[in-house]
Parts: C-alpha cells; sequence; structure tokens
C-alpha cells in the first residue's frame, strides 16, 4: 500500500439527517470500466470486516474524489474501509477516521400503530437508552399549525428491550448481533376521529 492512499471522513461528528462526505485518494487509476474497489460503511469502527457485512457500500472509478454517504443513527460509532477485489474477493487498503453521532440516545424512527380503540393511537420509537422519561405530547392541530392549538396532552411510554438470550442462535448472538437500544411506547387516548393531531415525541434529553 503506497502512502499516497487516502480514506478521510467529514464531518466527524454529525447529527441524524447528516451527511457525510468520504474524502479518497488511490496510488493509482481503477482499472476498467468496471472498477473493483469500493468504499464501505461499517458500525461499529471496531468490527471484524472479514465476519461482518457493510451496512453500504460504493464502487469508485477514480483516482482521486468525494462519496457522499447518508448514515443512520445505530447508536454506535461509524468507519469507512477502501478495498480493492470487487465484493467476491474484497482486500482492505486503508480505514478511516471515526464518524460519530452527537446524540446516540436520540428518538428516531416513529411508527404510529391503531388500537382496538377508535379514539387512540400509539405511537412506538428508538433510542440508545430507557430513562429520561420517555413520553408524548400531542395536541389537536390546523392543517397549518405545528407548534401550538389546543391545550397539550401528555402520554408516558413504557419501555422495553431484549439482549442475546432472546435470540435463536448464531449468527443472531454472535457476529450478527448488536444491542437493539430500548423501543418506547405510548398510547395517545380521548382523540377524535376525523381530528388532525401534532405530537412531539422523545424525552428530558430530547424532544422530536
Amino acid at each position: 500500500m503506497s502512502d499516497a492512499v487516502m480514506l478521510e471522513a467529514s464531518p466527524a461528528v454529525i447529527d441524524d439527517g447528516d451527511r457525510v462526505q468520504v474524502h479518497y485518494c488511490l496510488d493509482t487509476a481503477p482499472v476498467g470500466k468496471d472498477s473493483d474497489i469500493f468504499i464501505a460503511a461499517y458500525s461499529p469502527s471496531n468490527v471484524d470486516v472479514r465476519l461482518t457485512a457493510p451496512i453500504s457500500y460504493k464502487f469508485i472509478g477514480d483516482m482521486k474524489g468525494v462519496t457522499p454517504f447518508d448514515l443512520v443513527n445505530m447508536r454506535d460509532d461509524y468507519v469507512f474501509v477502501l478495498f480493492e477485489g470487487g465484493l467476491a474477493a474484497p482486500v482492505e487498503l486503508i480505514r478511516s477516521n471515526t464518524v460519530v453521532f452527537r446524540n446516540y440516545n436520540a428518538p428516531r424512527a416513529a411508527r404510529l400503530m391503531h388500537t382496538h380503540q377508535s379514539e387512540e393511537m400509539q405511537i412506538s420509537w428508538s433510542s440508545q437508552l430507557s430513562s429520561f422519561s420517555p413520553r408524548v405530547i400531542y395536541w389537536a392541530c390546523g392543517d397549518n399549525d405545528l407548534t401550538s392549538g389546543a391545550p397539550h396532552a401528555t402520554a408516558v411510554a413504557s419501555s422495553q428491550t431484549w439482549g442475546k438470550g432472546d435470540l435463536c442462535g448464531a449468527p443472531a448472538t454472535t457476529t450478527g448481533y448488536r444491542d437493539p437500544g430500548y423501543v418506547h411506547t405510548s398510547t395517545l387516548s380521548q382523540l377524535i376521529p376525523g381530528q388532525k393531531y401534532c405530537y412531539r415525541y422523545g424525552g428530558d434529553d430530547e424532544i422530536r
């Protein structure tokens, strides 16, 4: 590997929704129309790339450039790895600096569900921890009103998680395992069918 080979990710600290730009430089240009050189994103950064599939990857066709990655907050850091040899026989050339999320406990991936009651809805979301008073704040709102409206109501959330002991075996409990964090669920009650409602969800550290 030449000293000219470089791989750098920026910014190194991101929030949900931020795009990471991966700068790369090779000592020789990729050969042929279909390059066998690619950049792969892994999480966590200390993962064994020989045993774990990447979160995502992109082939590159130039000697030098920048390629963007959109990362999901999986409650751990990321690293980018430059490979040659294609997907069939990848050979690691170099790793980038790590990229971390500013708040691993940020509430994300909200899901809306019906209950068996017409005046109820459930909201679930995920975060790293179970503490910080998870809850949903909701209110009746108009078509263009996302911040105010009727008096706010609060629905406290219940939290649950699972571990390796709850899974059936390898590879889910070995190379395929990662901490799932916690799933929080709130039930919004006394809703009026047909009424539009606005809501925010999270805990003391962050409400979305």
